[in-house]
C-alpha cells in the first residue's frame, strides 16, 4: 500500500507541475519569460555561491560554476532547437508555447533552488519555507499524511 501511495503521490507532484507551468506559460509573454529565466539564473547562482561558503563552508568550485553557465547554454539550445523546429514546420503558436513552456519550467526549477539555498542561509525564516513547501508541491504529502494513507517521516 505504502509503495502505491507513493507512486500515486510522485504522479500527483508532476501533473500538477505539469498544469501550473501550461497555464502560466500560456499567458506569460515571451519577453517576460526570458527576462525572469536570466534572473532566476543569476539569483540562483549568487544564492549557491553564499550558501556553499557560508554554510557548507566550501571555497568557490570553477567546475561548479562552469555546470551552471553550461546548463543555461544546454537550456538555449534547447530553446534554438524548439524554435527552428516550429519554424520549419510554419507553426508559431507551437514556437511560443514551446519556448515559453519550457522557460517556465526551468525558472520554476531556479525558484525551487534559490529557495532551498534560503532555506539553508536562514534556516529560522519561516516564509521561505513555506514558499518553498508550496512550490515544491509537499501539501500533497500534508494531505496523503492527513488521510492516514502514509506516516509523516515517510512523506518527504
Amino acid at each position: 500500500m505504502d509503495e502505491l501511495v507513493s507512486h500515486i503521490y510522485n504522479i500527483m507532484k508532476g501533473l500538477v507541475s505539469f498544469v501550473i507551468t501550461g497555464i502560466v506559460s500560456a499567458f506569460l509573454p515571451l519577453e517576460d519569460a526570458l527576462f525572469i529565466l536570466f534572473t532566476g539564473f543569476t539569483i540562483n547562482f549568487i544564492t549557491g555561491f553564499v550558501t556553499d561558503i557560508r554554510v557548507n563552508k566550501k571555497e568557490f568550485n570553477m567546475k561548479k560554476a562552469f555546470d551552471a553557465v553550461s546548463q543555461i547554454g544546454y537550456f538555449f539550445g534547447l530553446i534554438f532547437f524548439i524554435s527552428a523546429t516550429g519554424t520549419n514546420l510554419h507553426d508559431s503558436v507551437f514556437t511560443a508555447v514551446g519556448v515559453k513552456w519550457s522557460t517556465v519550467i526551468v525558472t520554476l526549477y531556479y525558484i525551487l533552488n534559490i529557495l532551498k539555498n534560503g532555506k539553508q542561509l536562514w534556516p529560522g525564516n519561516i516564509a521561505i519555507s513555506l514558499l518553498y513547501d508550496i512550490l515544491s508541491l509537499q501539501g500533497v504529502g500534508y494531505f496523503i499524511k492527513l488521510f492516514g494513507l502514509k506516516k509523516e517521516r515517510e512523506v518527504k
